[in-house]
């Protein structure tokens, strides 16, 4: 019951917004912990369960420190895998049908102008197109972000076009969902230096 968007730039960059909603059916609260964030080059944007986000949080921290290179098959493999095992060791998933899955949580991973999903079964995917959103008011968001984009006659935005799509989403989004929530934290991150 929130939104985090993504909008990917004509030069690698990444902007990404998120609300500050906290709750349920029953109540509005606003969460004083931003829904995105850089750990190190990589973007996070999340959606769900707080204590997986600690978790996520948590394992990013330890291990993104270490590395002296963070890539892609990185991303892929090793950083699921320790996700995995934390979210297994502190009771944050459960298993379906013989497979592990995190507690209704949902993010997005940004990393040298790629944005990921990266999903309850601890898979990660990326999209050909330069807009994601997860939360309920993703769809809402997307229509947003999809309007603007479409006046770009098929370019991918410069920074600044992206953080205002970026803007623009999340208050419309506020607007018409009632668990999209004022404040909003927008940020950019940038591609990897070669």
């Amino acid at each position: 019951m929130t939104v985090v968007v993504a909008v990917t730039c004509n030069d690698g960059t990444v902007v990404m917004g998120g609300d500050s909603f906290c709750g349920d059916e029953d109540l509005v609260n606003v969460c004083r912990a931003d829904k995105v964030y850089l750990v190190g080059p990589v973007g996070v944007g999340i959606c769900g369960s707080v204590r997986s986000e600690q978790l996520l949080d948590r394992v990013l921290r330890e291990h993104i420190p270490e590395k002296k290179e963070i890539s892609e098959e990185w991303l892929r493999n090793d950083f699921t895998d320790f996700l995995h095992d934390a979210m297994k060791e502190h009771g944050s998933m459960h298993d379906r049908e013989g497979t592990h899955e995190m507690r209704d949580s949902h993010y997005i991973i940004v990393f040298d102008g790629v944005t990921y999903y990266l999903e309850t079964d601890f898979s990660l995917w990326e999209s050909r197109r330069p807009l994601a959103a997860i939360g309920i008011g993703r769809k809402i968001a997307y229509g947003a972000m999809g309007a603007m984009l479409s006046t770009l006659g098929g370019e991918l935005p410069d920074v600044e076009f992206a953080e205002n799509m970026v803007r623009t989403a999340l208050a419309v989004s506020a607007e018409w969902s009632p668990w999209v929530v004022p404040p909003f934290t927008v940020i950019t991150v940038p591609p990897n230096a070669e």
